[in-house]
């Protein structure tokens, strides 16, 4: 078997902070966006239309008692998204032993409650 050989590849140093930035007054995009189909267009406008016969029906949607929670939920998030954007989440996990023997026992003791509730017949 042969030996490989590792070559170093060598990157000059460089006294930039990030150097494949674009310069100043450089664009990144010099083309710029590009130009909607006029079948895009009218797609656009025919969806703009349906735009408030679609509020109306989450409205109707949103008051009729029968429609599912769930549902009921979903277009709430929906309407909230629009409004105000979507809001930024991040969790930050740490995965010590400490935090999952407490889970551990957090999930024991509501499942014991649960089954001392059923022989009770306590319905959920």
């Amino acid at each position: 078997m042969e030996n490989s050989q590792i070559t170093e590849e060598i990157v000059p140093e460089t006294t930039e902070k990030y150097p494949n930035r674009y310069k100043p007054g450089q664009s990144g995009n010099p083309a710029g966006r590009p130009k909607k189909t006029k079948e895009e267009e009218e797609m656009l406008t025919e969806l703009k239309a349906l735009t408030p016969l679609a509020l109306q029906k989450m409205k109707a949607m949103l008051n009729n008692e029968r429609t599912a929670a769930l549902a009921r939920v979903r277009i709430i998030e929906i309407i909230l998204e629009r409004t105000f954007g979507k809001v930024e989440s991040s969790v930050k996990v740490t995965n010590t032993q400490e935090s999952v023997e407490a889970a551990q026992a957090e999930l024991e003791a509501i499942f014991a409650s649960y089954e001392q509730s059923a022989e009770e017949g306590v319905v959920h």
